[in-house]
């Protein structure tokens, strides 16, 4: 029968633990205790932060453990977070959506900035296997000190090309 609507596949993950390690997740970042969060991402985890490329290397994404733990070592060492508030939660199978506001300071200037962060974190049996992060692109180059960069990004430059693995690293 065409056109009829196809089932998603089983939830790997229940909601009531999805929601539950996605809020432990969040207030982790909002205590500073990040490295506590391992526990909740499976090993070959990725991480992706879609933005140009002038924000790199804290825009494109990151595989695996280690290179999540030098992205956020980073951008801690940058940049301080001063407010995290969860508006909204979405649960879809082993899919959770989130919208966040957020506050950040670059430790290098005194204004704080806010904006928003949509999140897509995707769970396999019980561990988050993908997180996507979308934010304000010009609100995150000025958080990371690079507006100048990417006021400067035009048309004389790569365009929106998908940002791949080869892309500089921290460390």
């Amino acid at each position: 029968m065409s056109g009829a609507p196809t089932a998603s596949p089983a939830a790997t993950t229940p909601r009531e633990v999805i929601e539950e390690r996605v809020r432990a997740l969040i207030a982790l970042r909002i205590a500073g205790r990040r490295e506590e969060s391992v526990a909740y991402y499976a090993p070959n985890v990725a991480l992706e932060y879609p933005a140009p490329a002038p924000l790199r290397p804290y825009a494109g994404r990151f595989e695996g453990l280690e290179a999540i733990a030098q992205l956020r070592r980073a951008f801690t060492i940058e940049t301080e977070l001063i407010e995290d508030q969860l508006l909204d939660l979405i649960i879809e199978g082993d899919v959770c959506m989130t919208r966040r506001r957020v506050t950040y300071r670059n430790r290098g200037a005194d204004a704080p900035l806010s904006f928003y962060v949509w999140e897509r974190y995707q769970f396999e049996n019980g561990l988050v296997r993908e997180l996507v992060q979308q934010v304000d692109t010009a609100c995150f180059a000025r958080i990371v000190g690079r507006l100048e960069a990417l006021a400067s990004w035009g048309a004389e430059q790569p365009g929106d090309e998908e940002l791949d693995n080869d892309q500089p690293r921290l460390g």
